[in-house]
Protein backbone atom coordinates (compact mmCIF):
# COMPACT_ATOMS: atom_id res chain seq x y z
CA UNK A 1 0.00 0.00 0.00
CA UNK A 2 1.08 3.16 -1.26
CA UNK A 3 -1.24 5.28 0.64
CA UNK A 4 0.75 5.86 4.15
CA UNK A 5 0.37 7.42 6.95
CA UNK A 6 -0.58 11.05 8.70
CA UNK A 7 -0.95 12.18 12.03
CA UNK A 8 -3.72 14.68 10.50
CA UNK A 9 -5.48 11.47 8.63
CA UNK A 10 -9.57 11.35 9.37
CA UNK A 11 -10.94 7.72 9.23
CA UNK A 12 -14.89 7.50 8.78
CA UNK A 13 -15.66 4.33 9.99
CA UNK A 14 -18.62 1.93 10.31
CA UNK A 15 -20.30 -1.13 9.66
CA UNK A 16 -21.88 -1.33 6.29
CA UNK A 17 -24.81 1.01 5.48
CA UNK A 18 -24.45 2.87 8.67
CA UNK A 19 -23.87 6.45 7.04
CA UNK A 20 -20.52 5.86 5.58
CA UNK A 21 -21.13 7.81 2.70
CA UNK A 22 -23.15 10.80 4.46
CA UNK A 23 -20.15 11.19 7.08
CA UNK A 24 -17.54 11.11 4.31
CA UNK A 25 -19.45 13.95 2.54
CA UNK A 26 -19.74 15.83 6.33
CA UNK A 27 -16.29 15.66 6.73
CA UNK A 28 -14.99 16.75 2.78
CA UNK A 29 -17.41 19.99 3.56
CA UNK A 30 -15.64 20.99 7.42
CA UNK A 31 -12.08 20.89 5.55
CA UNK A 32 -12.12 22.04 2.08
CA UNK A 33 -14.11 24.43 0.44
CA UNK A 34 -16.85 21.90 -0.57
CA UNK A 35 -16.61 22.27 -3.74
CA UNK A 36 -18.22 18.99 -5.18
CA UNK A 37 -16.95 19.33 -9.14
CA UNK A 38 -15.14 15.61 -8.59
CA UNK A 39 -16.38 12.85 -10.36
CA UNK A 40 -16.83 10.22 -7.34
CA UNK A 41 -16.66 10.69 -3.34
CA UNK A 42 -13.84 8.17 -3.57
CA UNK A 43 -11.49 10.39 -5.63
CA UNK A 44 -11.49 12.80 -2.65
CA UNK A 45 -12.06 10.27 0.26
CA UNK A 46 -10.80 7.39 -0.85
CA UNK A 47 -11.77 3.50 0.59
CA UNK A 48 -8.26 2.66 0.90
CA UNK A 49 -9.05 -0.71 1.77
CA UNK A 50 -10.88 -1.44 -1.58
CA UNK A 51 -8.36 0.30 -3.23
CA UNK A 52 -5.59 -2.44 -2.03
CA UNK A 53 -7.86 -5.14 -2.86
CA UNK A 54 -8.44 -4.14 -6.40
CA UNK A 55 -4.43 -3.29 -6.43
CA UNK A 56 -5.45 0.42 -7.18
CA UNK A 57 -3.22 3.19 -6.33
CA UNK A 58 -5.27 5.27 -4.28
CA UNK A 59 -5.24 8.93 -5.20
CA UNK A 60 -2.88 11.49 -3.57
CA UNK A 61 -4.63 14.06 -1.25
CA UNK A 62 -3.24 17.12 0.77
CA UNK A 63 -3.96 16.93 4.44
CA UNK A 64 -6.31 15.86 6.06
CA UNK A 65 -7.24 13.10 4.15
CA UNK A 66 -10.85 11.66 4.87
CA UNK A 67 -10.20 7.53 4.30
CA UNK A 68 -13.39 5.43 4.37
CA UNK A 69 -13.43 2.23 6.67
CA UNK A 70 -15.50 -0.57 7.21
CA UNK A 71 -12.81 -2.23 9.37
CA UNK A 72 -13.13 -3.82 13.20
CA UNK A 73 -11.09 -2.29 15.70
CA UNK A 74 -8.62 -5.17 15.84
CA UNK A 75 -8.10 -4.98 12.91
CA UNK A 76 -5.75 -1.46 13.22
CA UNK A 77 -2.54 -1.37 14.56
CA UNK A 78 -2.80 0.82 17.95
CA UNK A 79 -0.52 2.59 16.68
CA UNK A 80 -2.33 3.91 13.50
CA UNK A 81 -2.05 7.70 12.95
CA UNK A 82 -4.63 10.41 12.98
CA UNK A 83 -8.33 10.35 14.36
CA UNK A 84 -11.52 8.07 14.16
CA UNK A 85 -14.81 9.08 13.88
CA UNK A 86 -17.27 6.22 14.18
CA UNK A 87 -20.58 6.14 13.35
CA UNK A 88 -23.38 3.45 14.65
CA UNK A 89 -26.69 2.79 12.96
CA UNK A 90 -29.80 0.43 14.60
CA UNK A 91 -29.08 -2.42 13.31
CA UNK A 92 -32.65 -3.20 12.32
CA UNK A 93 -32.15 -0.74 9.98
CA UNK A 94 -29.15 -1.86 9.18
CA UNK A 95 -29.64 -5.09 8.37
CA UNK A 96 -32.84 -3.48 6.21
CA UNK A 97 -30.81 -1.38 4.41
CA UNK A 98 -28.30 -4.02 3.52
CA UNK A 99 -30.70 -6.56 2.49
CA UNK A 100 -32.22 -3.93 -0.18
CA UNK A 101 -28.81 -3.34 -1.38
CA UNK A 102 -27.74 -7.16 -1.84
CA UNK A 103 -30.76 -7.63 -3.70
CA UNK A 104 -30.14 -4.52 -6.28
CA UNK A 105 -26.38 -5.49 -6.81
CA UNK A 106 -25.97 -9.16 -6.22
CA UNK A 107 -29.79 -11.04 -5.95
CA UNK A 108 -32.79 -9.66 -6.90
CA UNK A 109 -34.49 -12.72 -5.46
CA UNK A 110 -32.73 -12.63 -1.93
CA UNK A 111 -35.08 -13.66 0.81
CA UNK A 112 -35.17 -11.78 3.91
CA UNK A 113 -34.92 -15.08 5.51
CA UNK A 114 -32.17 -16.05 4.32
CA UNK A 115 -30.17 -12.77 4.66
CA UNK A 116 -30.77 -12.64 8.08
CA UNK A 117 -29.37 -15.73 9.00
CA UNK A 118 -26.38 -14.83 6.93
CA UNK A 119 -26.39 -11.07 8.33
CA UNK A 120 -25.48 -12.62 11.94
CA UNK A 121 -23.84 -15.64 11.80
CA UNK A 122 -21.18 -13.76 9.79
CA UNK A 123 -17.56 -13.86 11.56
CA UNK A 124 -17.59 -10.01 12.10
CA UNK A 125 -21.12 -9.14 11.88
CA UNK A 126 -23.02 -5.81 12.90
CA UNK A 127 -23.08 -7.30 16.87
CA UNK A 128 -19.24 -8.00 17.06
CA UNK A 129 -17.83 -4.94 14.81
CA UNK A 130 -19.77 -2.85 17.35
CA UNK A 131 -18.93 -4.00 20.48
CA UNK A 132 -15.23 -3.79 19.30
CA UNK A 133 -15.41 -0.55 18.68
CA UNK A 134 -17.29 0.32 21.63
CA UNK A 135 -14.76 -1.58 23.66
CA UNK A 136 -11.71 0.08 21.42
CA UNK A 137 -9.11 -2.51 22.90
CA UNK A 138 -6.34 -0.38 20.82
CA UNK A 139 -7.43 2.77 22.54
CA UNK A 140 -7.52 4.46 18.97
CA UNK A 141 -8.18 8.19 19.56
CA UNK A 142 -12.63 8.10 18.83
CA UNK A 143 -15.31 10.07 18.51
CA UNK A 144 -18.52 8.20 18.19
CA UNK A 145 -21.54 9.71 16.35
CA UNK A 146 -25.39 8.04 16.96
CA UNK A 147 -26.57 7.99 13.41
CA UNK A 148 -30.08 9.18 14.40
CA UNK A 149 -28.95 11.94 16.11
CA UNK A 150 -26.91 12.84 13.29
CA UNK A 151 -30.26 13.00 11.15
CA UNK A 152 -32.53 14.48 14.29
CA UNK A 153 -29.63 16.95 15.11
CA UNK A 154 -27.61 17.76 12.47
CA UNK A 155 -26.07 21.15 13.53
CA UNK A 156 -25.36 19.55 17.13
CA UNK A 157 -23.08 16.70 15.39
CA UNK A 158 -21.51 18.75 12.95
CA UNK A 159 -20.42 21.22 15.92
CA UNK A 160 -19.16 18.48 17.45
CA UNK A 161 -17.29 16.71 14.67
CA UNK A 162 -15.42 20.06 13.70
CA UNK A 163 -14.15 20.46 16.93
CA UNK A 164 -13.10 16.96 17.43
CA UNK A 165 -11.01 17.18 13.74
CA UNK A 166 -10.05 20.96 14.67
CA UNK A 167 -12.07 22.04 11.97
CA UNK A 168 -13.57 25.75 11.90
CA UNK A 169 -17.32 26.32 11.66
CA UNK A 170 -19.15 29.51 10.81
CA UNK A 171 -22.79 29.94 9.92
CA UNK A 172 -21.48 29.58 6.02
CA UNK A 173 -19.94 26.95 6.47
CA UNK A 174 -22.38 25.48 8.32
CA UNK A 175 -25.68 25.57 5.97
CA UNK A 176 -23.07 24.65 2.87
CA UNK A 177 -22.79 21.47 5.03
CA UNK A 178 -26.49 20.89 5.78
CA UNK A 179 -27.29 22.01 1.55
CA UNK A 180 -24.67 19.44 0.76
CA UNK A 181 -25.03 16.63 3.31
CA UNK A 182 -29.17 16.91 2.61
CA UNK A 183 -30.62 13.93 1.67
CA UNK A 184 -32.32 15.89 -1.84
CA UNK A 185 -28.83 16.82 -2.81
CA UNK A 186 -27.03 13.53 -2.17
CA UNK A 187 -30.04 11.82 -4.03
CA UNK A 188 -29.86 13.93 -7.17
CA UNK A 189 -26.04 13.88 -7.16
CA UNK A 190 -26.63 10.19 -6.71
CA UNK A 191 -23.30 9.21 -9.39
CA UNK A 192 -21.28 11.01 -6.96
CA UNK A 193 -22.08 8.59 -3.88
CA UNK A 194 -23.30 5.64 -4.95
CA UNK A 195 -22.15 2.02 -6.03
CA UNK A 196 -18.92 2.43 -9.52
CA UNK A 197 -20.90 0.59 -11.96
CA UNK A 198 -19.46 -2.90 -12.68
CA UNK A 199 -19.62 -3.94 -16.49
CA UNK A 200 -19.64 -7.43 -14.53
CA UNK A 201 -22.84 -7.39 -12.92
CA UNK A 202 -25.47 -6.75 -16.02
CA UNK A 203 -28.59 -6.44 -13.79
CA UNK A 204 -26.97 -4.41 -11.24
CA UNK A 205 -29.37 -1.36 -9.91
CA UNK A 206 -27.49 1.87 -9.88
CA UNK A 207 -29.92 4.48 -8.35
CA UNK A 208 -30.99 2.84 -4.85
CA UNK A 209 -27.41 3.56 -3.35
CA UNK A 210 -28.77 5.78 -1.60
CA UNK A 211 -32.44 4.53 -0.86
CA UNK A 212 -33.92 6.45 2.05
CA UNK A 213 -31.54 7.16 4.98
CA UNK A 214 -34.28 7.12 7.35
CA UNK A 215 -34.62 6.18 10.77
CA UNK A 216 -36.69 3.49 12.35
CA UNK A 217 -38.38 2.41 9.46
CA UNK A 218 -36.36 -1.32 9.14
CA UNK A 219 -38.35 -3.25 12.43
CA UNK A 220 -41.13 -3.95 10.57
CA UNK A 221 -39.27 -6.52 8.35
CA UNK A 222 -38.86 -8.49 11.57
CA UNK A 223 -40.59 -11.32 12.85
CA UNK A 224 -41.55 -11.79 16.55
CA UNK A 225 -38.97 -14.70 16.43
CA UNK A 226 -36.05 -12.24 14.90
CA UNK A 227 -36.50 -9.31 16.65
CA UNK A 228 -36.08 -11.73 20.18
CA UNK A 229 -32.67 -12.96 18.25
CA UNK A 230 -31.62 -9.33 17.72
CA UNK A 231 -32.47 -8.65 21.18
CA UNK A 232 -30.63 -11.56 22.74
CA UNK A 233 -27.76 -10.37 20.65
CA UNK A 234 -27.54 -6.88 21.51
CA UNK A 235 -27.89 -8.30 25.51
CA UNK A 236 -24.93 -10.70 25.10
CA UNK A 237 -23.06 -8.20 23.26
CA UNK A 238 -23.73 -5.72 26.28
CA UNK A 239 -24.95 -2.90 23.26
CA UNK A 240 -27.27 -0.54 24.62
CA UNK A 241 -29.63 0.86 21.98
Amino acid sequence: MKFGERDSDIYVVTYPKSGTTLMQMLVYQLTTDGNTDFNHLYDVSPWTDNDAYLDLDPPELPSPRIIKSHRTNKKFDKATKGKFIIVIRDVYDVMVSQYHQNKNFNDPDLDFDDFFDDFISKEDNWFLHTKGWIENKKRLPVLYVDYAALLNDFETQVKRISEYIGCELNEEILLRTKEKCSFSFMKTHEDKFGERHDVRKKNGVYDQFIRKGKVGEGISYFSSSQRIRIEELLRENKIVK
